[in-house]
Parts: structure tokens; C-alpha cells; sequence
């Protein structure tokens, strides 16, 4: 629970490769929930890195917005105020789709699916034109039991 100065701080929670959205939610709302009860926050900076996405060449993750999105609304909506960072993520479509989203289900807004083609990086966000971000077939390697041990 943190380290040097940020002990009792932060919390990492140590995943292997190709996490999903499943198995990311279970891990996120069992942590969390243990969390918000100990620590009792005043106010929570949460860091919205979009480098877990699948398709992200340097996170090895296999994430949806769908899965992030969940995470961070479970956070603001747990009480106390929060400020929201953007970070991470190196397939820039992506990172803009999840943050698209993940502002949207904050403010209870529903998006289409496809992405306006006035968009002036239209282009960038084929071959489906789409909010969507398909799961890749990476394996994931954290198995139920690493699930249920965190």
C-alpha cells in the first residue's frame, strides 16, 4: 500500500499481461470497495491512463473504455470529489475514444456509435470508424486464482 512518502498513499495492484475487461472489473470493484471503507479519502486524484487499452503498443493490457469507464465513474460517484487526469496511452485513437467515454458516462451523455466524419482525424479511427475498441486475442495470463488472491 504504497512506498516512502506515498505509504498509505496509493495502491498498486500487480497484473500480468492481457488482463481483461472481466477480470479487470472483479479485481477493480473487490480493491476498491476495501479501499473507499479504509482509507476514508477527503478527495481522490485518479490518473485516467488509457495505456491498458487493447491495441496499445506499450500497455499489454486487453481493455475496453467499457471497463475503464466503469472503474472511474465508480469512483466519482463513490462521494468524495475527485480530479481526473489524462495519461498514458500511446494508440492515440484509442486514448481518444476511451476519454470520450468515459467524459460521456460521466455527464450521462449517450454517444452514437460512429465517429462524425467531420471529424478533422476521421481517418485515423478506421477501419470501423467507430467509439468501439475491439478486445485483441492476447491470452490473458491472470487466472481465476490470481484473480481471487488479490
Amino acid at each position: 500500500l504504497g512506498f516512502g512518502k506515498g505509504k498509505y498513499h496509493s495502491v498498486n495492484v500487480p497484473l500480468k499481461q492481457g488482463v481483461d475487461d472481466t477480470s479487470y472489473r472483479q479485481i477493480f470493484d473487490a480493491v476498491f470497495d476495501k479501499i473507499a471503507q479504509s482509507y476514508s479519502p477527503d478527495v481522490i486524484v485518479v490518473q485516467c491512463g488509457a495505456d491498458g487499452l487493447s491495441g496499445d503498443p506499450h500497455g499489454g493490457f486487453n481493455l475496453t473504455p467499457e471497463s475503464l469507464s466503469h472503474c472511474v465513474v465508480k469512483v466519482v460517484r463513490s462521494g468524495p470529489p475527485c480530479l481526473l487526469l489524462g495519461g498514458g496511452g500511446y494508440n492515440i485513437p484509442n486514448s481518444v475514444r476511451c476519454w470520450t467515454k468515459l467524459t460521456a458516462d460521466l455527464l450521462k451523455v449517450d454517444l452514437p456509435e460512429e465517429i462524425p466524419d467531420t471529424d478533422p482525424y476521421f481517418l485515423q479511427y478506421g477501419p470501423d470508424f467507430t467509439f468501439h475498441i475491439h478486445p485483441s486475442c492476447v491470452r490473458n495470463s491472470n487466472t481465476e486464482e490470481d484473480v481471487q488472491h488479490l
